[in-house]
Formats: C-alpha cells, structure tokens, sequence
C-alpha cells in the first residue's frame, strides 16, 4: 500500500520534467526565431537609415563638434539667455524660459513681474565667483528702476555636487538679492541635489518659491521629495524657442541642442530611428514576441553587467601592462572592481604602496582609497555610466584650510594645461579630474562594441581608454610623489 503513492508521485515528477523540458526548448526556439527574423529587418532598416543620412544628413550635430562638458553647456545656456548675444533674438529666448516657469504656481512667485523688455539691463555671465572658491555657473541678472532679480544656473550634466554647494549658492543669492532670485538646478531627468549640498527639507521649507529642479529632458520617473521641479525640461525650452525663431541657422542649431539633449540624458542606444520603428513594429505583430522582448528587456541589466564587468578586467590587464608605465619605476599597484548599479562602485584604479597615509581622526581621512591619493576611473553612475579619470585625495578640500586647499588646486591645475576640460571639485576627495568624452562616457550604449573587444586581442576602445588613462597617470603620479616627498 506505500508504495503506490510513491509510484504516483514519480510519474508525476516524472511528467512534470517531460513538460518543463519541452516548455524550455518552446522557449528557446521562440528566442531563436525572435532574433532571427529580427536581424535581417534590423539591416534592411539600417541600410534605408543610411541611405536617408546621404541625402538629409539626420544623424548630424554641430554639438558633437563643440565642448559639451559642463562649462561648454553654461556658455550655450548663458548665450542663448543673453539679449545681446550674438544670436541677435534680443529677449525672445529668456522670455520664453520665464514663461516656461509660469504654469508652476511654486516656480512662479520669484519670477513674478520680471518684465526683460520694460526698460530692463540683462547682463548673463558664467562661472560667477562668490565666497568659498565656490563658482555660480550661469548668473542672468535683470536689473530694472526698482529692482534686481538674478535667475541662476547649477548646471549638473554630470558631476556629482559638493558639499554644502546648493546651500552656499542660495544663502549668497539670498544675501544679494533679497529673495528676488530664482535657483535652477539643471539634471540629466529631474534628480535632486544631495543631501551633503543641501537638505531636502531646508529645500522644501526654506527655499520653496526660490529653487527649482529643471531636468535637461522629460523622464518618466515620479520623484516623490516634495521638492519643485520646472514644468518643461531644458530640452522642452529649447524645441519652444525654436519654434518662436525665425531664423533658420538658429533653428538648426536649437534643434541639434534639443537632440544632443535628449540623446545624451535620454539613455537610448539605438540610434536610428528607422531601426526602433523596425523593432517596433516587428514586437507588435505577435503577442509572443512580446513575451520575448519582455524576457530580454528584464535581463538586459544582467547581460550589460557581465560584458562591462569582463571589459573593465580586460582595461586593468591592458593598463597594468602598459608599456609606457615603466617610466614611473616599480611599486605601482593596479586593480579595478565593478558593481553593477552600485554607485560610485565601478572604477579602476593606479597607486604607489608607499602613498599610504595614517589615518587622521581629526579629518575625514577617505578609506575608500585605503587613506592614500589614488589615479581612479570611475562612474558616476546609474550604472556603467558617466565615467571620468581624477586623481583621489586622502583628504577632503573642506577639511583643508583655505590655503591648503587653493596650494593643491594650484598643485594639479597643470593637469588641465595637458588635458583640456579638466577641473578640480575644491570641497571634495578629488584634487582634480576630467570626463571622458561622449564616445566612450556611457558604456550602456556600448556593450555590444564592448563584448566584441572582450573577443579580440585588442580594439579601439580598450587602447584610447588604456592610452588616455596611462598618459593622465604619468603626469599625476610625480605631482602625488613630490606631495609625499615633501618637495610639494
């Protein structure tokens, strides 16, 4: 009698094997033959792309051609909000950016009755230096018979904030202007500061009417911090001028501002739109292969994972072994680490044994680099993203006196000299640093160039990575060696 029930339960685990496996190989002949008529549409689409290109041009963008850090996004944005810019539009851009504000009853009271045409003096400028080393990076003052108002930008397309940054910003404002100012933080989809820069709840009680977040273009994503955030993106403002402009050039160049906008905080890896309609319409032709698409939308992070983690590895064999670094002696240490979405965990790193310091305790020595200065590249994240090379410090610049902290700025500011673009961030654990350029900043949009090149002994991207990181390291390390050996 006990063994039917185990006779039972056999065949049926038995059964239920049999199922799983033939569900397994559906499956499986399901994502082969998803990808395999996929494929060819994606080709003839990208052909049709190309062939579109020949004639209209659609991919070209006279920003990929300009600065398109941070400081080269302020002089856009100060220009364009410039009455006497060269653009020749007078006002028209900077009223439509107050009027973009409007529909925001917590933006709107700071602006309210800023009139830029009734015997108005706008002046716009970059970088305004305040107290602190600390640095405004776009400041339009509008000043009438009565009053001075000063709408300000903290332009954050890719750094990360400094502390204490937006809460100095505001009390200086506040100081100048007498609450007749407004504070827009410009980020990639609407993130706010953070909380080292200033707290929430000073940015929710304090300064409501007086900060807003403005993100450079529209995002799904629902912040719910309380915080206000501006009614139109960047991206929104720029397609709203260009449709008030009536010159063609201006409008080209608005257009290729909104694009560069969209494609840059956008995270999309397809470029051509011919390819998406592609894909698009091929999903939509058969419930399954949504099912398919699905299946490959929630493992992207995983794949993407695996290949940037095994690229990052490749990187730190092919930096370890550069030739060039010999000219910098024994005593160097290389390794790298990847974490995935894990902010701030993504990095490869060069440093001497011998750079360790003690650590402090009264100062913030950073154990993040084993207390010692450091040749990092890291992401800044979501992700494999946002990567720059800097030089680490033990020590914050805030914990610094202020003439220490002006001697270390001056200590690598040559770095600059040889490497445009680059700057330092003075509160911070970095003594200076410099983004990667747009090709190779987001490895999202990368990783089937970058699983090609784990296959291959070597590939373009590995070797400007490589180069570039060697060739900021072999300036960086002697400025770090002359600091522990007391010349310095």
């Amino acid at each position: 009698m006990s063994e039917e029930p185990n006779l039972g339960a056999s065949r049926f685990l038995d059964e239920l094997a049999l199922r799983l496996e033939g569900t397994r190989s559906t499956s499986a002949r399901a994502r082969e033959s998803f990808f395999g008529e996929l494929a060819p549409r994606l080709q003839t689409a990208k052909s049709l792309g190309l062939d579109l290109d020949q004639h209209l041009a659609r991919r070209f963008n006279v920003l990929d051609y300009l600065r398109d850090d941070e400081l080269g996004l302020s002089r856009i944005i100060a220009d364009l909000l410039d009455p006497h810019a060269t653009h020749g539009q007078r006002g028209l851009f900077l009223e439509t950016f107050l009027e973009c504000l409007h529909p925001s009853e917590q933006a709107q009271p700071a602006t309210a009755g800023w009139d830029v045409n009734d015997g108005a003096t706008v002046s716009a400028t970059t970088e305004r230096e305040i107290r602190n080393l600390r640095r405004i990076d776009v400041s339009v003052e509008i000043r009438t018979e009565t009053a001075t108002y000063c709408l300000a930008f903290e332009n954050k397309p890719y750094a990360h904030d400094q502390p204490n940054q937006v809460a100095d910003y505001l009390a200086f404002l506040d100081e100048t202007y007498d609450q007749q100012f407004l504070l827009i933080y410009l980020s990639p989809t609407g993130q706010p500061p953070s909380e080292d820069s200033a707290s929430g709840r000073e940015l929710r009680e304090r300064w409501r009417g007086r900060f807003a977040i403005m993100p450079f273009r529209e995002s799904d994503e629902d912040w719910d911090d309380g915080l206000v955030r501006t009614p139109m993106s960047f991206a929104g403002w720029l397609a709203e001028c260009r449709r008030r402009c009536e010159v063609d050039r201006l409008r080209w160049f608005l257009r290729d501002a909104e694009v560069f906008c969209e494609r840059t905080f956008g995270g999309k890896t397809m470029v051509g739109e011919s390819e998406r309609n592609a894909v698009r319409e091929f999903v939509l032709s058969d419930p399954e292969k949504l099912r398919t698409a699905l299946a490959v939308h929630e493992s992207w992070p995983d794949i993407r994972d695996d290949v940037c983690g095994r690229f990052l590895e490749r990187l730190c064999r092919r930096v370890r072994g550069h030739e060039r670094l010999k000219q910098l002696g024994a005593e160097l240490t290389v390794g790298c680490t990847y974490e995935g979405e894990k902010k701030k965990r993504n990095r490869l790193w060069l440093h001497r044994n011998s750079w360790q310091c003690q650590p402090n305790e009264a100062k913030s020595n950073n154990p993040d680099s084993g207390h010692r200065y450091a040749v990092r590249l890291e992401s800044d994240g979501p992700g494999p993203n946002r990567w720059f090379i800097g030089v680490l410090a033990p020590e914050k610049g805030s914990d610094l006196s202020e003439e220490a902290r002006k001697a270390r700025i001056e200590h690598f500011s040559s770095l600059t000299t040889s490497f445009p673009h680059g700057d330092s961030w003075p509160p911070s654990w970095w003594a200076w640093y410099v983004d990667l350029d747009e090709e190779t900043r987001d490895w999202n949009r990368l990783v089937p160039e970058l699983e090609k090149e784990c296959h291959q002994e070597d590939g373009p991207i590995l070797r400007a990575l490589a180069d570039r990181f060697v060739a900021i390291a072999l300036e960086a390390v002697p400025k770090v060696d002359a600091i522990h050996d007391g010349v310095w």
